[in-house]
């Protein structure tokens, strides 16, 4: 037997395990996965692939898949007042992770498919099938240079996870997910994404901040009417924009400025349009944009 198969995992991470999630790697201080993960929404990563991570990866950060894979709906919440506004609709006692921007709800998945949406009580996200959250203890690089950490406020071992609230469900159950959208609307939306990114790999140095922002801004209006996920976008634009060689702070302020002026649009273009012919990049660029889309979509 290999040494680090005989080696225990981090105490974090068995905790996940012997809770039935699934989980894999993310970048250091970022949300961008390091690995494929379309899998580990239906099946869990075994030990031996977890450790071999361990190994390849070392101070990553760990992302958790939620939905009925792992048995969890997490709640997103990025503002005070989108969760002061929950607590008064209701809100069980379950375990509740501290985050950069405000806090994670853990709740149990409820057995049918639990659509993930943005944007709920003006900054509540719905992260269920298809979606994942970044666990404790990961690092998010924030402006300035600093980081904060993921912690668990209340731990999994200090309440056990609650049933998923009826009105958190009714809600999942309006929003419409990928897997429900015409074939052209998602043409349409990976159309986007393709220009958006093709654009800002092409941006020259002294613009990039720019594109980044207007790049942000389009794709803030998907996720605002519910045709795109904010984590899945905010990982890509960090990716790609980290590519470019922009500074992680940089790439934080400007995507969220970005994301959250799009939401705020009235109107979004109405027409689709056909994908054009794809030359060496574009296809290399859809080969990465598939890292952070839903399943459906990524093979579609």
């Amino acid at each position: 037997m290999t040494d680090f198969m005989k080696a225990e995992l981090p105490l974090g991470l068995q905790s996940y395990l012997d809770h039935g999630f699934s989980i894999f790697p993310i970048e250091n201080g970022r949300k961008s996965p390091l690995v494929l993960w379309e899998q580990f929404q239906r099946k869990a990563a075994g030990i031996g692939r977890i450790k071999l991570w361990v190994q390849d990866y070392r101070n990553s950060n760990w992302g958790i898949v939620t939905g009925q894979v792992s048995g969890i709906v997490v709640l997103d919440f990025d503002t005070e007042e989108a969760e002061a506004e929950a607590n008064e609709l209701g809100l069980p006692k379950t375990p509740i992770v501290k985050t950069p921007r405000g806090r994670h709800y853990y709740y149990k998945h409820p057995g049918q498919r639990t659509q993930n949406a943005t944007g709920l009580l003006g900054g509540m996200d719905i992260r269920g099938d298809g979606g994942y959250v970044v666990a404790p203890p990961s690092v998010r690089a924030m402006n300035g240079g600093d980081s904060i950490s993921y912690k668990w406020e209340v731990g999994l071992d200090e309440e056990e996870i609650a049933e998923l609230p009826e009105w958190v469900f009714a809600e999942a159950v309006n929003t419409q997910s990928f897997g429900e959208k015409p074939a052209d609307v998602e043409r349409y939306i990976k159309a986007v994404l393709i220009d958006e990114m093709s654009t800002l790999m092409r941006t020259k140095e002294g613009s990039r901040n720019d594109q980044l922002n207007r790049s942000a801004y389009s794709l803030g209006q998907l996720i605002g009417h519910g045709l795109l996920e904010r984590t899945s976008v905010e990982a890509m634009l960090e990716f790609f924009g980290a590519m470019t060689g922009m500074g992680s702070s940089e790439i934080d302020s400007t995507i969220r400025s970005g994301i959250e002026s799009g939401m705020g649009a009235l109107e979004i273009p109405c027409h689709f349009f056909k994908l054009k012919k794809r030359n060496d990049t574009c296809e290399m660029i859809l080969i990465l944009i598939q890292l952070f889309l839903p399943c459906k979509m990524a093979r579609s």
